[in-house]
């Protein structure tokens, strides 16, 4: 991955970060073919200048195995919306990296819009826990008096 910048998270005026999330994609053969979103489909729109076409490919980066590696890698686009898209897919997976990634966007990113999104994923993952653990302890539902 090569940063071209100063240390940061996203971009901005302070502290501005460039990151070829790109260069995270991994394309061994052992990737290749795999189910889920084409490796070439999903470099190819990560690599792109076109923040709309690296938003997408962040969506259709989850539906691979690797995906959460690269969608975790877009937190670090220049582009708030590229980001914006990484944190909703990330909340969707709510796997522990990506968990662990919205605890340091939600503390860090530039755009308080990012910001507010991954706390707000956050919320979400804990409230679907939360739920299905209190589903759990009360056990089947009871039928008759």
């Amino acid at each position: 991955m090569a940063d071209t910048s100063e240390p940061g998270n996203g971009a901005g005026t302070e502290g501005t970060r460039v990151v070829d999330v790109a260069g995270l994609i991994d394309l061994s053969s052992t990737e290749r073919g795999r189910s889920g979103g084409s490796n070439t489909d999903v470099h190819g729109g990560l690599a792109s200048p076109d923040p709309r076409r690296r938003a997408a490919a962040v969506a259709r980066a989850a539906a691979n195995p690797s995906g959460e590696r690269w969608v975790v890698g877009a937190l670090d686009d220049p582009d708030p919306s590229v980001r914006l898209e990484a944190v909703r897919t990330l909340a969707r997976l709510a796997r522990p990296r990506g968990i662990r990634a919205l605890s340091r966007v939600a503390a860090g990113d530039v755009s308080r819009v990012v910001r507010r999104e991954a706390v707000a994923g956050i919320g979400r993952i804990l409230t679907a826990r939360w739920t299905g653990r209190e589903r759990a302890e009360e056990g089947p539902p009871h039928g008759g008096p």
